[in-house]
This record gives structure tokens, sequence and C-alpha cells, in this order.
């Protein structure tokens, strides 16, 4: 019964902003990442792009919050592309819906490589390509503009997060088997 709701509000949850979405009680996919992404939270764990209320961070209480954007809820305001922590210190690292939003992919992924722990996990949600460029051609909103590059398909992240040393440990769709989650693994 579930499924067939998610289905049906679907379009309604890609093409509105979750501020529509909210006042008439319709539960987010931001909401959703949120949700499945803490399920998989291990340590100390740092979310890049976590927006204006990071939520995650907040609701896990073990971590801190950035975003290129100052918000009043951001622990910090920072670019993924220039992390200001020492080397090692998180067990997760988090991109939620915001790798596709970096300028230079390969320098923040070098950072976060960096700061992360040996074997600690790095979770990746994104839409594939696809999905993506009809969800940010279609949305009636635009807060955070267009993504320099929307989605990526499975195969081509992987390859990307070899190129830093990230393993793949888990991949699972999720909203009606349009949105991704990939936990990596720091080799």
């Amino acid at each position: 019964m579930r499924f067939f709701k998610d289905l049906l509000l679907l379009p309604i949850r890609l093409l509105f902003s979750n501020d529509y979405l909210k006042e008439r009680g319709i539960r987010t996919v931001e909401e959703e990442r949120i949700d499945i992404v803490f399920s998989y939270l291990k340590g100390k764990t740092l979310d890049i792009g976590c927006g204006a209320y990071n939520y995650l961070i907040k609701k896990y209480k073990n971590g801190i919050g950035i975003d290129i954007t100052f918000y009043r809820n951001n622990d910090l305001c920072a670019s993924a592309e220039n992390l200001c922590f020492k080397d090692e210190i998180f067990e997760t690292v988090v991109i939620m819906g915001t790798l596709d939003y970096f300028n230079n992919k390969e320098k923040a992924l070098k950072e976060i490589n960096r700061i992360l722990k040996k074997e600690g996990q790095l979770i990746v949600t994104t839409l594939n390509p696809l999905i993506a460029k009809i969800r940010h051609t279609l949305a009636i909103w635009n807060k955070y503009g267009k993504p320099n590059r929307p989605g990526f398909w499975k195969k081509e992240l992987i390859i990307l997060l070899d190129k830093f040393n990230f393993k793949l440990k888990l991949h699972k769709t999720f909203i009606c088997g349009l949105n991704n989650i990939y936990i990596f693994e720091k080799k």
C-alpha cells in the first residue's frame, strides 16, 4: 500500500519544494534520504552539503554539518574542496544529493579521503542522470540552481571513487527505485 502511495505522490515530491510539501503534510524526498542515511551512520560523521537545517546531524547528534552556503543551523560554512579538519578524524562522511553540485569533484574526494579514517565509510545518495535531468528540467522550484553535472550511473560512480581509494560496499535504491544510496569503504 505504501509503495502505491509513494508512487502516486512521486511526481509531486520531485517537482515541488520541500516547504510546499511540508505545508501540505507530504513526506519530502529530503526526509526519505535522511531516514535511510541515518540508518547507516556510524561514529563521528561529517555531512557535506547539510542544507539550511542540518537535519541529519541534528538527528544523529555525533558530527558536523557543513555547507558552502551559510545557514544559521550549519556547524560550519565550508567547501568540500577545502576541508579544515585534521587527517583521519571521521568514521563516516555523507554526501546526500549534493555530489552533483561540487565544482571540483576530484579535489573534494581527495579531501574526503584525507579526513576519513581507514576503513571509514563514505555515504553518497544520488539520482541516476536520466531521472536527475528530468527532475531539474521540470522542477517548479529552483532553490539551489542546476547542478554542474546531474546524477551518476552506478558504474561511473564506482570508477570515480575507486580513483580515490574507495570500494563499493553497498548499493540500494529507494523512493520507488529512483534514488540511490551508495556506501563506500575507504581501502
